[in-house]
């Protein structure tokens, strides 16, 4: 089929795809060229010094090398595949990607290491990002405790995250650009399953109240609640340290299926910043409060740190992700890390991970655009670097309802594994006595 067919028989979309793969492979050198993509070479001996591209105007006789190129029309883009020459690696490419989108009028353009010796453009026609997207829940739903599909990313691929061996997830993002949606997202994942149980403690007092028919424990934005919460959450993480083999026969929750006795525990903390903050102040009512806090960031830090194998996993949800509201105990020592937008450098690289600022088409700051509510950062399984993911939104009437369905699937961890004990004494006392 000749090129001119296959533009006639495509549909509007495919054909703008089409015409963008021509024009670029057609001003390819032009645009190179324009952009700093080239290297100029001397005709001098080998080992000779090779001019900077800043000195081209001075040398306009010497010869030009631009790239090669292999341009292929993919869904809702174009790729981009790129020989490297000379010095113009990696780097050079990444400099240049929004030149490149401006001179091919695109919406991005991102680059990415391929074979040896070789470069991927990605050329974004539509973003992805921009697109809202639902999920509603059922409770007839499959739920995988192994992994979470968080979205999409900006290709219209869908991202994915490991969920098992892991202990904690922190989420930073400013008020209003799609915290809470996650945590109502990561619920409906999770809640048609009978070997999940949630703790919930709500910092704003009434975000997370609709939830709670399926939560095994739940408090409002009380300290002294939300003390009680975790409290009770670390007594499970202790009694399960001590019974982990003798229940479950195995040393490790994930080594195998979950059962009924031992359920995957998901604690979720929203506006965290208020729950492990010590005020510092003198009062007898601040001294009392820093006093919870310093036990409650003892216990999740413990629980972080160690409740991986356990089956009980923690979710922070904060405004401030720096070390002074979330204390770095904490924060460093969960596994999963994401970010909605941010106003500040200093928010982002401390939800993230310094390597944020080496990728800056990824960075929180560009999320401000009301356009990008319930877009984020995150460092996704199996992608290099970090990705931007649109999380889907998921109604208030629709997590009101899955609640409403697997209420009769909440059952106390405790209750359940002091009964496994039981149940395990009773066999070994019937053993003897045959």
């Amino acid at each position: 089929m000749t090129s001119a067919t296959r533009y006639v028989l495509s549909d509007r979309d495919r054909q703008a795809v089409l015409r963008k793969a021509w024009r670029i492979r057609a001003t390819w050198r032009r645009t190179a060229v324009r952009v700093g993509l080239f290297q100029a070479v001397h005709g001098a001996k080998v080992g000779a010094e090779v001019p900077l591209v800043e000195e081209l105007r001075a040398h306009r006789s010497e010869k030009i090398l631009v790239p090669r190129i292999k341009v292929t029309p993919i869904p809702g883009g174009v790729q981009v595949e790129v020989r490297a020459v000379g010095k113009l690696g990696l780097e050079a490419f990444e400099r240049a990607c929004d030149d490149l989108a401006n001179a091919w009028r695109v919406r991005f353009v991102s680059v990415s290491p391929g074979k040896p010796g070789r470069l991927r453009l990605r050329v974004t026609l539509k973003d992805a990002l921009r697109n809202r997207t639902s999920f509603t829940p059922s409770p007839d739903d499959v739920v995988d405790l192994r992994a979470w599909e968080l979205g999409h990313d900006r290709y219209a691929a869908p991202v994915s995250v490991r969920t098992a061996n892991v202990s904690g997830i922190i989420v930073g993002g400013l008020s209003g650009t799609g915290k809470t949606a996650l945590v109502r997202h990561r619920f409906a994942k999770l809640a048609p399953c009978p070997h999940v149980q949630f703790a919930l403690i709500d910092g704003k007092g009434y975000e997370l109240e609709d939830l709670a028919l399926r939560a095994w424990l739940y408090a409002g934005a009380s300290i002294e609640d939300a003390h009680r919460v975790i409290s009770k959450v670390y007594t499970l993480f202790e009694t399960r340290q001590d019974q982990i083999r003798a229940v479950l026969g195995r040393k490790n929750f994930w080594d195998g299926a979950p059962v009924t006795a031992w359920p995957f525990i998901k604690l979720i903390m929203d506006e965290a910043h208020w729950f492990l903050f010590e005020s510092k102040l003198r009062d007898d009512a601040s001294v009392t409060r820093d006093k919870l806090v310093r036990e409650m960031i003892r216990m999740c830090g413990d629980m972080v740190r160690m409740g991986r194998a356990l089956g009980i996993q923690l979710m922070f949800l904060t405004q401030k992700p720096t070390g002074e509201a979330v204390p770095t105990s904490i924060r460093d020592a969960c596994q999963i890390a994401m970010s909605f937008a941010q106003r500040s450098t200093e928010a982002a690289k401390a939800a993230l991970g310094e390597d944020i600022a080496d990728y800056p088409h990824a960075h929180p700051r560009r999320l401000q655009d009301p356009a990008f509510i319930g877009v984020m950062t995150v460092l996704a399984e199996g992608r290099s670097g970090y990705t931007l993911v649109r999380n889907p939104f998921t109604s208030d009437a629709d997590t009101i309802a899955l609640a409403e369905a697997t209420a009769h699937l909440v059952a106390d961890p405790l209750a359940l594994i002091e009964y496994a004990i039981r149940g395990l004494h009773a066999v070994d006392d019937d053993a003897l006595t045959a």
